[in-house]
C-alpha cells in the first residue's frame, strides 16, 4: 500500500499486523490489558492493550544498530 493510498483511506490499514496481533491477543487471551509482543521475521513490534483495544500513541526504537 502506498502512502498516498493510506493518506486518502486509512481504513485500509485498520488491516496492519500490530494492529491485528493486538486485537488478536485480546481475543484469544480474553486480557484487556496487557503488553504483547508480535515478532515478525525482521521485526518485533510491542503494543499496549488497554480495555481490550490498542493504545493510541505510536513510538519507535532503534537497537543493534539498525
Amino acid at each position: 500500500m502506498t502512502l498516498e493510498h493510506a493518506a486518502r483511506l486509512p481504513v485500509s490499514t485498520i488491516g496492519s499486523g500490530p494492529a491485528n496481533s493486538l486485537r488478536g491477543a485480546a481475543y484469544l487471551s480474553g486480557v484487556a490489558d496487557a503488553v504483547v509482543v508480535d515478532v515478525g521475521g525482521t521485526s518485533t513490534d510491542l503494543g499496549v492493550l488497554a480495555g481490550g483495544f490498542p493504545g493510541s500513541r505510536r513510538r519507535r526504537w532503534r537497537s543493534a544498530g539498525c
